[in-house]
């Protein structure tokens, strides 16, 4: 409580926290955490001075209640389906789905704690089988979900294109091309 009480004498006698912080060897927010709670007390300096130890402390140290390291991986946790789920639907995205988080709980984990859990339980969730592959056995070929545009330079008019993808699976060497439609025509012309 001493510390608290000096941060508060040199702050009435004008020093700044950054020179408070470094005669007091107190950390730099430390000393703008105790200045704001003082600002927000509506006391005095005279009246925190003159508070006692146990009031000084209530009024000072926060009293809310931490929650454990298992605690907030269960909540977590339970979320984690519901976000996987999401994830699968067309424009909704991790970094979303933690502001979401953190607006519910905001003593949760961070970004890139959370993007790891949000992985390892896609990962678990998900059967993976392991396809052993042939050099020049198959190719798979698919169209691109989204069109895309070109552009006419003769017209400026935009042209929608599908977008053809094959894949040689052995090597993973991948051809894309635009191609017109998805008709018989086109998927011969570009395969």
């Amino acid at each position: 409580m001493e510390k608290i009480r000096q941060v508060l004498r040199c702050y009435s006698q004008g020093y700044g926290t950054k020179s408070i912080s470094s005669m007091l060897t107190v950390s730099h927010n430390t000393v703008k955490k105790y200045l704001q709670v003082f600002q927000r007390s509506g006391l005095d300096y005279e009246g925190v001075l003159s508070l006692s130890d146990q009031d000084l402390s209530e009024l000072f140290h926060e009293k809310t209640r931490v929650k454990t390291e298992s605690e907030r991986m269960e909540e977590l946790k339970s979320l984690l389906p519901e976000y996987c789920k999401r994830l699968q639907k067309k424009g909704v995205t991790r970094e979303a789905l933690h502001r979401k988080y953190l607006s519910s709980h905001p003593d949760g984990y961070g970004r890139t704690r959370s993007y790891i859990l949000i992985q390892q339980h896609i990962a678990c969730s998900r059967p993976i089988t392991h396809l052993e592959h042939k050099a020049g056995d198959k190719v798979f070929i698919d169209f691109a979900g989204d069109k895309l545009s070109i552009i006419d330079l003769d017209t400026g008019e935009i042209i929608p294109v599908e977008v053809f993808v094959a894949i040689l699976p052995c090597s993973q060497l991948t051809y894309v091309e635009a191609v017109m439609s998805q008709k018989k025509e086109d998927l011969i012309r570009a395969s």
